[in-house]
């Protein structure tokens, strides 16, 4: 699964979507997931897979903490904020 080129592969997003002009947020859920090992249904076998509750619950409860801190700030600051966050 090439692994180890996920880092690589966000920080391409991330340039690619910094240059199309718009406000983004971009939630790497990388760093976190892989320091949960203990999720995985087959260890050394299979990366896509995950037991419940786990890395998936988190990745939801990271989303749903940015967008509310993205509703609080709100109006002509949200551009800023989505940087902040990325």
């Amino acid at each position: 699964y090439q692994w180890g080129s996920i880092f690589g592969y966000n920080q391409y997003a991330k340039q690619k979507l910094s240059n199309l002009g718009r406000s983004w947020l971009f939630l790497d859920v990388y760093p976190m997931t892989i320091l949960r090992a203990d999720g995985h249904k087959r260890p050394n076998s299979d990366c896509l897979h995950y037991h419940l509750p786990g890395p998936p619950d988190w990745w939801n409860h990271l989303l749903y903490s940015n967008l509310q801190d993205l509703a609080t700030v709100g109006g002509d600051n949200t551009r800023d904020s989505i940087s902040a966050l990325t």
